[in-house]
């Protein structure tokens, strides 16, 4: 087997890590699945609330910051259905895993927390915790069933490594940068 490239360096300028999964532009990796792409249009409400349509209108979502930080508190930060995504998804890895594993899961819950670095205005850490009454009568098991949801929900193995992220800007109307030719969506570093 060949060794593949060296790894690429970070923001930091270090190369000891593991090599980066995209490098440069987007683009497809292999086969592109049909549903490979996902595409949330943002709409600006004014003050701070945005409307979101996902699948072409199928579903809507609003989001909005809180008083104290110069919204109205209509909706969801932002930041909370970043969490929401992670806490769902991960749900569903672990009732997957339990399917696959043809485990009976008779409940679960699970928490996200977000770990605040106020200077960077950023996240430093998002903690996930899985709950069931499955660990405390066959813990071993259930331990089995977080583990392999690591392994299969999208939205954590896409943070874990490092997402690519791509911004531009564009007049209304006009072509949006990497957008494939046939549907022109803007190619989503996120798919689930």
């Amino acid at each position: 087997m060949t060794p593949g490239p060296a790894p690429a360096p970070g923001p930091d300028g270090q190369t000891n890590r593991e090599p980066a999964r995209r490098t440069g532009p987007w683009r497809p990796s292999g086969v592109l699945h049909p549903h490979g792409r996902r595409r949330v249009l943002a709409t600006w409400k004014g003050g701070f609330q945005v409307e979101m349509d996902i699948r072409e209108g199928r579903f809507r979502l609003d989001s909005d910051e809180r008083v104290e930080d110069g919204g109205t508190d209509t909706a969801p930060m932002p930041s909370e259905y970043l969490f929401a995504s992670v806490a769902s998804c991960f749900a569903m890895a672990v009732a997957w895993a339990a399917r696959k594993r043809r485990v009976e899961l008779p409940d679960l819950e699970v928490v996200v927390n977000g770990i605040h670095d106020y200077p960077e205005r950023r996240y430093e850490m998002i903690e996930v915790t899985a709950m069931s009454t499955l660990a405390a009568t066959a813990p071993e098991e259930f331990d089995r069933l977080v583990h392999l949801a690591e392994d299969v929900c999208w939205i954590t193995r896409s943070i874990v490594p490092g997402i690519g992220l791509r911004v531009s800007a564009a007049a209304p109307g006009g072509a949006v940068p990497g957008a494939a030719p046939d549907d022109g969506a803007a190619p989503a570093e996120e798919a689930s």
